[in-house]
């Protein structure tokens, strides 16, 4: 044995930490439309076009890594169900299996 083992209920918990992440993503994606409209009150105009542009790229940024978060979740739940699959055929044809 090369002495290789996978925790699948780590790979499950890091899936969702992960997923869980993304209520902070959510959380600016929903403040950032009050920080643009409350910009428009700044007055002087390069304050409120400064405040929108941070929005602007915050918002984009936050998409990209969003994305990127939902597909390392996604990989690792798969990799988990993999594991977990093989492990159960390796089970059953060793007549081990449940």
């Amino acid at each position: 044995m090369s002495g290789f083992e996978v925790q699948l209920d780590d790979l499950a918990a890091a899936a969702a930490t992960l997923r869980g992440s993304l209520e902070v993503v959510g959380g600016w994606n929903a403040r950032s439309g009050e920080l643009s409209a409350m910009a428009g009150r700044a007055g002087h105009r390069a304050v409120v076009d400064a405040i929108r542009q941070f929005c602007d790229e915050w918002g984009y940024g936050f998409g990209h890594l969003a994305g990127d978060i939902e597909g390392i979740a996604g990989a690792l739940e798969q990799a988990g169900q993999i594991y977990g699959a093989t492990d159960r055929q390796i089970a059953d044809a060793a007549g081990g299996g449940s």
